[in-house]
């Protein structure tokens, strides 16, 4: 992080001693685009990598264990006559959260948990 700031800091010196450093249109016109492409680029990509890095960690993949969880509250909620309206939405987003950090064949049955829960949302009162 420390050298982001210092490759923030020098290319904005740069920048700003455009103009005493050259004479010509021509020339400060390469100094200014050296300062601003060698300089700021490094510092995006630097950037972009504590963005993505930061993503990566914060989403732990879903494991079976959520999935079983989440089998039971769907089930619990199957039980219910007629199930609460605001915990068939929370399950639901909670099972298409799930499925999107599960891996392989345990995503498509998280999808199918929501898709049961979307089902029991729209199931007419007995």
């Amino acid at each position: 992080m420390s050298l982001a700031v210092a490759l923030a800091l020098l290319g904005t010196f740069l920048l700003a001693a455009t103009p005493s450093v050259m004479d010509g249109p021509g020339a400060r016109v390469l100094w200014a685009l050296f300062a601003l492409v060698l300089l700021k680029v490094p510092l995006l990509g630097i950037v972009w990598w504590l963005i993505s890095r930061r993503r990566r960690r914060a989403a732990p993949a879903a494991g079976r264990a959520e999935a079983d969880a989440l089998a039971l509250r769907v089930a619990a909620l199957e039980a219910a006559t007629p199930p609460p309206p605001g915990e068939v939405a929370a399950l639901r987003a909670d099972a298409l959260a799930a499925a999107g950090a599960a891996d392989g064949a345990l995503g498509g049955e998280l999808v199918a948990l929501a898709m049961r829960a979307d089902r029991l949302g729209r199931r007419p009162s007995r």
